[in-house]
């Protein structure tokens, strides 16, 4: 289906639109005009949209394609912006309660469909950041809350966090970074390493819980 100046509300059945490429595509859930957002040049292949409330927002550069990805908001004044020229496979964005963001920069690629799936979910008012230049393996996880409260002396002790992951990160599969985690740039973050911490740049980051060694160069997607 190709379509122009088209808008997708939360009330209408999203979540059976796949194979969608589109110029000047519109998504947003249903707030007044001034929230609608462009997506533009973009290319969405079996691709569900669910926003399950109103005045949230999906931002996505230009050139950027998504295949077999979904979007699930649940709250208000939500968003997720996504650059120019990624390449976002087999990855799931999951935003719950109100005020939360997720901001990706340009040339990021994902690659969930070969390793498994990969989850990045935010909650709680918070903000989940990801660089420019970034490449994915599958099966990772990002979360910044635990979904569920620890109690003590009446209070609770684990409040959720902000993720950052710099430019030029490249994640190993079954990777997991959660609340509080930070990543410089120009790192490399080993398969099933656990993130919970900050993190310089130019290191390779490996193990449960993670160890950092200096990265003595920088890392490229061509396997030469």
């Amino acid at each position: 289906m190709d379509c122009i100046n088209s808008v997708i509300t939360n009330k209408m059945d999203v979540n059976n639109i796949q194979h969608i490429k589109c110029d000047k595509y519109l998504l947003s859930s249903t707030c007044d005009a001034s929230n609608v957002q462009s997506l533009l040049k973009s290319e969405l292949k079996n691709t569900k949209v669910c926003f399950e409330d109103r005045c949230n927002s999906l931002i996505v550069g230009e050139h950027s394609s998504f295949e077999d990805c979904g979007f699930y908001v649940s709250g208000r004044n939500n968003e997720i912006i996504i650059g120019s020229n990624c390449r976002i496979k087999g990855t799931y964005f999951i935003l719950l309660g109100d005020n939360n963001k997720i901001i990706i920069g340009d040339n990021v690629t994902t690659n969930g469909l070969f390793w498994g799936y990969n989850y990045i979910h935010c909650a709680e008012g918070h903000t989940l950041k990801i660089g420019s230049d970034c490449m994915f393996s599958g099966d990772i996880v990002i979360r910044n809350s635990d979904g569920h409260s620890v109690i003590s002396d009446g209070k609770r002790i684990n409040q959720s966090k902000d993720i950052t992951i710099g430019n030029h990160v490249w994640i190993g599969m079954r990777a997991t970074l959660l609340k509080g985690a930070y990543v410089g740039s120009n790192c490399i973050i080993g398969a099933n390493a656990v993130i919970t911490k900050k993190f310089e740049n130019d290191l390779i980051i490996v193990g449960n819980p993670a160890m950092k060694k200096k990265l003595e160069g920088t890392w490229i997607r061509e396997n030469i």
